[in-house]
């Protein structure tokens, strides 16, 4: 079966995978391709490198969107709104759809990320400090280089991840990765490393090289309380991939789709998934802005006798 996805994709699937260069097909972005009679769009998903989604107009003229996993940007809007035709169905990612999950923008959580090794770093100034990020193999990427731009720091990872950074193609990233551990002041490693335990015994390692450890934890789904020691310390910040509630009904205020279809399910049961509010797609039930009624248009208010002059001139 053929494979279609974005260029850095395929490049992936090509670098990790063993697949039959026969079956591998580029989308390219915000480009109208057909494919067995249905014409394809892919649109950047604002995800991890390489994510799209796919909008397909079926050749009876319906369309259809699959998000995919996705983050809503202004963006997205300014690619869709040359889509002159009515969205009929979307697939949506609903990972965040609670509005339970409070999570601010990337640009947010990551200030908030440089403030605190800003801070630690003020209180250890003497200190030679290491920090580290744990991720994915791909993903996040933008939360650990902006860190890294911020302090100039060199950066280090494991064979894979440096092996997808250079498929991926970001010359910026790859000037600053090195290749001995010990020169590196930033650390991309995996979740194994993720645990307060794991990352003493990580820190072992180079406990000649420096005197105290900092993970900082990207963590969409949940945030965990700050452990901190005498040498090793960890934060977590709520940083996402994925579109937040308030995202989640913009982008279908803009789309306004017939019907949406949740992608995530709810908890462990993958048959069970959330239900979209209606209202957060149907334009009738919008409300128009209007000037903003005053409380005297229904409150009567008694006027008051006015006083007499007591001053004589």
């Amino acid at each position: 079966m053929p494979i279609y996805a974005s260029e850095i994709t395929i490049n992936l699937i090509r670098g990790f995978i063993s697949v039959d260069e026969k079956l591998l097909n580029i989308l390219v972005l915000n480009k109208t391709q057909q494919i067995d009679g249905v014409l394809v769009t892919a649109i950047d998903a604002n995800h991890c490198p390489g994510a799209i989604m796919i909008l397909f107009q079926l050749p009876c003229g319906k369309r259809i969107l699959h998000t995919g996993d996705f983050r809503w940007s202004p963006k997205m809007e300014i690619d869709l709104s040359h889509q002159t035709q009515k969205i009929e169905l979307v697939y949506l990612d609903t990972t965040h759809i609670s509005d339970k999950h409070i999570i601010g923008s990337q640009e947010e959580c990551i200030t908030k990320a440089i403030h605190c090794i800003r801070e630690l770093k003020k209180c250890n100034k003497n200190k030679k400090i290491l920090f580290v990020v744990c991720t994915d193999l791909i993903g996040k990427e933008n939360f650990w280089w902006s860190i890294a731009q911020a302090f100039d720091l060199k950066v280090w990872s494991d064979g894979k991840r440096k092996k997808a950074m250079s498929i991926i193609g970001n010359k910026e990233i790859l000037k600053k990765i090195v290749s001995n551990a010990n020169e590196a002041d930033l650390h991309v490693l995996s979740h194994a490393v993720a645990g307060y335990k794991q990352l003493d015994e990580y820190f072992r390692k180079f406990s000649d090289t420096f005197d105290m450890v900092l993970s900082i934890k990207p963590k969409g789904s949940e945030s965990l309380n700050p452990e901190f020691g005498h040498e090793v310390n960890s934060i977590s910040v709520r940083y996402s991939e994925h579109s937040t509630h308030k995202e989640l009904r913009r982008f279908l205020g803009f789309l306004l789709p017939t019907r949406v279809i949740s992608t995530v399910p709810l908890g462990t049961n993958i048959f069970r998934c959330p239900k979209i509010p209606v209202s957060w797609h149907t334009k009738e039930l919008y409300v128009p802005y209007k000037k903003q009624a005053s409380l005297l248009n229904y409150v009567r208010i008694k006027e008051r006798p006015r006083l007499r002059n007591t001053f004589r001139v």
